[in-house]
């Protein structure tokens, strides 16, 4: 008798059923479907593709980002014995190239690889065979978010369907990006996608916004009294190194993550936190994808993130146990400021006319000046023609990526890391910022300075060639003429608008009274109208009014606690800046500061003013 597929899963996977929507998407790959499946984080997306594997012996190419993931997910398999062959840059040449054709003889079976060695090595391969395979793209988002501005072979990536009917395609992510899906069309031209999307609300998070004078000090105060294990992301890094030291020399035991660092770096960092030793990682977002660590309780942004499916990506990896989590971004006032100030910039931008020429805007906000820099790596080459620029940098600091092969060729008409090494006078990876002449080297390569600009281009966007954060020229040396006068400046105004759109969003998001785990995923279009978490600061700040005698017992207890007296900045912290665990309480700072204007209206507390500072001292 056939076996059932409620059979098969206690078998193989020793589990008695799937959790909501897997047994919906599992059947539909099972009738051949070409499936996009959007699944909040922990909630089992590797089954989707195993089970179809092992059920119908398929032959599976899984797609993932990273090493790290790619040898978890293979690791994975192996305990479960389902036939596993990994790709990587781990293994030598011949060992790859054994592995393929392992699994090119194998009955059934996993390939995991990486989208840059799918386009180069393997893609070609099996559309000459007549095998249909089940091709998984894991991590889809990164089509999206990653693919466009720094890993360019996500949207480079292909096969042929109508010539393999037979085969299926698995789309998997946590975040769907609204253009996604178009994206996945374009580029695999699939025929019908079956989309499914389940609730992306994470029920044991509790997202807040703290808004404070200096971030640093917010946190100084904050970390020491932490229970659990915490990530912090920040932007650059430099960043990260410089808060990794500032937090080990107040003697706390700390890991730091970035892609600048040597790989036996990156895999000390990250086994000291995953294992224990050390509770506190400061990254930047390059650490997560692929970390499986259940149990973090706090994650804390130092900045508005790069994008939202970003966003809930990183927190998303707290409370992956199911337990209660806080999520903080933590924002200076000085940094709203200059918020404000880079959506008025923008919207003077938008409402000027073009001129003949694309000319730097003379923006004062860094908000502004980022998000015009991030559409022009991505997009110059469709807005700037080929041709004299009146200004151009002759000279550019650059940094060499520690990751990027010597031998390693980027495809016709791009620089090749040997170019640049031979220029640099060194055979040296991952280099300090060192300057490179660019008429020396467009005369060395005998090509125009325009051209050497946007080879130039593409090794940035790329993710190969890193500039000087300080002096970040290139993109930026204008004007230029346009492209297409008749096109150029509308496409440029139009993608500038969509962007700030989104600091709009983050103004609101870190201002605004409304839900702010709703208000996330509402903006990915998955969102429930009306709802109210209960548990972010907005939704805590809205349930106060009627707490007034619990809000005064919980202030008491806590002055009882500490002789009596407390500083106002310590009880603050305290009670509005973290939650220790599931049963303690929090209250917003407006709330504790009605509170404590009560207690001292009644006689209750007494005010003793310090410094710059006051304590609140308990005298009944």
């Amino acid at each position: 008798m056939a076996e059932t597929l409620t059979d098969h899963l206690q078998r193989v996977y020793h589990i008695a059923g799937f959790r909501s929507l897997q047994e919906e998407i599992v059947l539909s790959v099972l009738n051949g479907e070409h499936v996009a499946a959007f699944l909040p984080t922990g909630m089992g997306k590797t089954l989707l593709y195993q089970v179809p594997t092992t059920f119908l012996k398929l032959k599976t190419v899984v797609i993932s980002p990273l090493i790290a993931l790619i040898r978890d997910q293979a690791e994975r398999a192996r305990k479960l014995k389902i036939p596993v062959f990994e790709l990587h840059g781990l293994q030598s040449n011949e060992e790859n190239k054994i592995t393929l054709d392992l699994f090119f003889k194998a009955e059934t079976g996993l390939l995991i690889l990486s989208p840059e060695r799918w386009n180069l090595q393997v893609r070609d391969q099996i559309e000459k065979r007549e095998q249909s395979i089940f091709l998984v793209i894991d991590e889809a988002h990164c089509i999206s978010v990653w693919g466009q501005s720094f890993r360019p072979s996500y949207t480079e990536m292909k096969y042929d369907f109508v010539s393999h009917s037979e085969s299926r395609l698995l789309v998997l992510s946590a975040t769907p990006t609204p253009d996604l899906i178009k994206l996945v069309n374009d580029q695999f031209q699939p025929g019908k996608l079956r989309i499914f999307t389940g609730d992306l609300y994470r029920y044991n998070l509790s997202y807040a916004v703290r808004i404070v004078p200096s971030a640093l000090d917010f946190l100084s105060e904050v970390t020491g009294k932490l229970k659990g294990a915490s990530v912090l992301y920040h932007q650059s890094r430099d960043g990260v190194e410089k808060l990794a030291e500032l937090f080990a020399s107040k003697r706390q035991v700390v890991s730091w993550f970035h892609a600048g660092l040597e790989k036996s770096e990156k895999q000390k960092q990250s086994a000291s936190f995953l294992s224990g030793k050390s509770d506190f990682m400061v990254a930047t977002s390059a650490f997560g994808m692929g970390i499986d660590k259940p149990d973090i309780r706090y994650i804390f942004h130092f900045d508005i993130p790069e994008t939202i499916e970003e966003y809930l990506q990183e927190t998303g990896r707290a409370g992956r146990d199911g337990k209660k989590s806080w999520i903080y971004l933590i924002m200076e006032q000085e940094q709203v400021h200059w918020l404000k100030k880079g959506i008025e910039e923008i919207e003077n931008w938008l409402n000027s006319e073009p001129g003949e020429f694309l000319s730097k805007p003379d923006f004062r906000s860094p908000y502004a000046r980022k998000q015009f820099s991030s559409v022009l790596q991505t997009h110059y080459p469709l807005l700037v023609a080929e041709s004299e620029f009146s200004e151009i940098p002759f000279y550019l600091k650059v940094r060499i990526e520690s990751h990027v092969s010597t031998t390693s060729e980027h495809g016709q008409g791009e620089l090749t890391i040997p170019d640049l090494l031979v220029h640099l006078y060194t055979g040296k990876i991952a280099v300090d910022f060192v300057t490179i002449d660019l008429v020396k080297l467009s005369d060395s390569l005998n090509i125009t300075r325009t051209e050497l600009f946007h080879r130039l281009l593409n090794l940035v966007s790329s993710g190969i060639l890193v500039l000087n954060e300080q002096k970040n020229q290139l993109p930026f040396t204008l004007p230029a003429k346009w492209n297409s006068p008749e096109k150029s400046p509308g496409l440029l105004k139009s993608i500038i608008r969509q962007k700030l759109e989104k600091l709009r969003f983050w103004l609101l998001y870190l201002t605004g009274n409304t839900c702010l785990m709703n208000s996330l995923v509402t903006e990915l279009g998955a969102g429930k109208k009306g709802y109210s978490c209960g548990q972010c600061s907005p939704c805590l700040e809205k349930s106060e009014g009627s707490s007034s005698l619990g809000d005064m017992d919980l202030i008491t207890t806590y002055l009882r606690n500490n002789n009596n007296r407390m500083t106002y900045r310590d009880l603050l912290v305290q009670l509005s800046g973290v939650w220790y665990d599931e049963k303690s309480s929090i209250l917003s700072k407006n709330r504790i500061d009605q509170v404590i204007t009560f207690g001292l209206k009644e006689g209750w507390f007494r005010e003793i003013r310090k410094g710059n500072g006051s304590e609140i001292e308990l005298i009944w």
